[in-house]
């Protein structure tokens, strides 16, 4: 069995009967009806925006462990049956709001991470590297 693993380009997805999602801003769900032989399946459509998680807690698909993880700036996902929006633990002006999505969930990722550029300070250029040198040597 693998481990677990983070996901994190462009169109990536997870699939699992279980996921919990984190995120900024959550979205109402969205009503998607469609006849399938002769069905009619009713889902949910969730978008995940602010720095996205998604993560499988139990029963994963075929070709995925349960720890599985998706994270970017936004995600899209689908369920049959999302769970109440809740506020978890984080600083006042930065509310995370989860929800737990139940049923057949499939989460994709469509607007990756940004990368994280590091900053450049105007004293490196005044740091100067030198080799200690050893006066025994000759």
């Amino acid at each position: 069995m693998r481990p677990s693993r983070i996901r994190y380009n462009a169109n990536d997805s997870l699939k699992a009967e279980y996921v919990v999602v984190k995120a900024r801003n959550i979205s109402k769900p969205k009503r998607l009806v469609e006849k399938r032989l002769g069905r009619t399946i009713e889902r949910r459509r969730i978008k995940l925006s602010g720095t996205a998680s998604a993560k499988i807690e139990r029963q994963p698909a075929e070709g995925y462990v349960v720890g599985d993880q998706l994270s970017a700036e936004v995600i899209v996902s689908e369920s049959d049956k999302p769970r109440r929006l809740k506020v978890v633990s984080g600083t006042s002006t930065h509310k995370i709001q989860q929800r737990n999505l139940r049923g057949n969930v499939f989460c994709v990722i469509t607007l990756p991470m940004r990368s994280v550029r590091e900053a450049k300070s105007h004293l490196a250029a005044d740091i100067k590297f030198s080799l200690p040198v050893n006066e025994n040597e000759n």
